[in-house]
């Protein structure tokens, strides 16, 4: 279930402008965004709130802690906007559910990791792993590793990415598959390893893709077309935010740590943690090009998933499942 994290009461008239540069209405833009965990992983947001940017574009912003239901909390009209890897967002798609993907939040350097415990030396001596739920990202790179390395894990699908790291901690699974910004600081203490790291290029399997999509934005098409002007502001909003981290890591670390419900991890782990995401966040400032989608789509068929009437069908195209319209609007960059 969904916890409300409280409303983010944002909007004046002397700062909301729309798109065009003209003053907004007086009444704040209302949007509910549904995150996967409130920590590092979402600093753009937390950034947002305790410097102000929802507020001076206008915004009403409502977060939820949703764990492994974001897309649920989408498809079901509870969230507007959701977080998540792929392919959670694809899918709905043969149910008839049109969802867009609207950004890359991040790439998969800092997600594809393998940590073990301290004893082990290489991934065929893992015989349960830890991860994400079924269809997040976490999970589909799971099992895209255990094909590729030939191996048969048991794989424990959990609610949220801290569940796996604290298995991994506890000696109830001897691997996970998670983000670095959660494994950074039980790395540098020693509690565990990671055998395979995207970041240092380790251990990665032979002819694994560098071009991969990563964590993304996404909500129902009919939903962020009638709330247009409110998805571009939160964009612009989540940029200022990126902005703010290339800038300034430290200054970011503190902001986030002074908002209510990220203040519970201590500022220098967050420092930590959002250092270890910089080198994967917000590629080309989160636009995803058309290019790019053959191969995504080729990766995941070959993770497992399955596309209804084939990966090539037209329901799977760039131009159904992905617009990068909202962002372009933000960010002011033409096609």
């Amino acid at each position: 279930m969904a916890v409300a994290l409280g409303t983010v009461a944002c909007g004046s008239s002397d700062a909301a402008r729309d798109t065009k540069g003209q003053a907004a209405a007086s009444t704040p833009m209302k949007l509910t965004v549904a995150l996967p965990a409130i920590d590092a992983t979402a600093a753009e947001p937390a950034i947002g709130i305790a410097k102000g940017y929802y507020k001076n574009l206008g915004l009403d912003v409502q977060f939820t802690n949703s764990g492994s239901n974001i897309l649920a909390a989408v498809l079901s009209g509870q969230a507007d906007i959701s977080v998540s890897g792929l392919p959670g967002p694809l899918l709905p798609a043969a149910q008839g559910k049109n969802l867009k993907i609207i950004a890359e939040k991040n790439t998969p350097t800092s997600s594809v990791n393998i940590a073990a415990k301290p004893s082990l030396t290489s991934v065929d001596q893992c015989k349960s792993v830890a991860t994400t739920g079924v269809g997040t990202g976490l999970y589909n790179l799971t099992m895209y590793f255990q094909k590729a390395f030939n191996l048969n894990w048991t794989i424990k699908a959990l609610s949220a990415p801290t569940d796996a790291v604290n298995l991994l901690l506890t000696g109830q699974v001897d691997c996970a598959v998670a983000d670095l910004a959660l494994l950074n600081t039980v790395v540098e203490a020693g509690k565990v390893k990671l055998l395979v790291s995207a970041a240092s290029q380790t251990g990665l399997p032979p002819g694994f893709p560098s071009n991969l999509v990563g964590g993304v934005l996404y909500g129902l098409d009919d939903n962020l077309k009638a709330k247009k002007q409110a998805v571009v502001a939160f964009l612009t909003a989540w940029d200022q935010a990126v902005t703010l981290m290339n800038n300034s890591l430290g200054d970011a670390a503190q902001a986030i740590h002074s908002v209510p419900n990220w203040d519970a991890q201590p500022a220098d782990s967050i420092l930590a943690a959002i250092k270890a995401q910089q080198p994967g966040r917000w590629p080309g400032r989160g636009i995803i090009e058309s290019s790019a989608w053959p191969a995504e789509l080729a990766f995941l068929e070959a993770a497992g998933t399955s596309f209804p009437g084939g990966v090539n069908a037209d329901i799977w195209s760039y131009d159904n499942r992905v617009d990068m319209s909202y962002l372009r609007a933000a960010i002011n960059i033409q096609k």
